[in-house]
């Protein structure tokens, strides 16, 4: 697996809430999507993330609502999702 720096990918998009951005599109390389998501915000105010590639096939299937959030999510690829902490 690489490792990607926040400065390695570039924004593409948001999915979800363009006031306050949950889900949110970017690509890596050879525009591969990744996906972070907006979790939570801890008890001291820093935000939770999650993010997870995805297959383009899978985010066009989600984009023209033929699979769920919750399927583009557990199709993520290899199965691995990361969490983090932070902006």
């Amino acid at each position: 697996m690489t490792m990607i720096n926040h400065c390695d990918l570039t924004f593409v998009g948001s999915l979800l809430f363009n006031e306050y951005p949950s889900t949110v599109v970017y690509s890596y390389g050879d525009n591969r999507p990744y996906i972070v998501e907006w979790i939570d915000v801890s008890d001291d105010g820093v935000d939770k993330f999650f993010l997870y590639e995805v297959y383009k096939e899978n985010l066009k299937e989600y984009l023209n609502r033929k699979i769920s959030h919750h399927e583009l999510i557990q199709s993520a690829v290899n199965g691995i999702t990361v969490f983090f902490e932070g902006n």
